[in-house]
């Protein structure tokens, strides 16, 4: 890719299936915003704040300092990449961040 090498994952997360839904037990009524990434065609997508191109946003770094927030928690099963990129991300945007890895 133009930005860098792209990897070949297997089949996951496709729009509109189980495996992209979000957890049917997750009752979360306070919730505010949700991030929608990955459906970019030609750009990979492992932070939640940057597409990895590295220059398209998904929005929430911006809605975060919006609201005032200055510390994020960063939990998920990929650390090595969605989680890892989120947090590189999030502290490039200006915040403190802290992974949680036993979510």
């Amino acid at each position: 890719m133009p930005y860098g090498e792209q990897v070949m994952w297997p089949m996951h997360c496709v729009q509109d299936t189980p495996g992209a839904a979000l957890h049917r037990d997750l009752h979360v009524p306070h919730a505010r915003l949700v991030i929608r990434k990955g459906h970019h065609e030609h750009v990979d997508s492992y932070s939640a704040f940057l597409e990895a191109d590295c220059t398209t946003s998904t929005g929430l770094a911006g809605y975060l300092h919006d609201v005032g927030a200055k510390r994020i928690h960063v939990a998920g099963l990929a650390t090595d990449y969605r989680v890892a990129w989120t947090a590189l991300d999030a502290r490039a945007a200006g915040f403190e961040v802290s992974v949680i890895e036993d979510a």
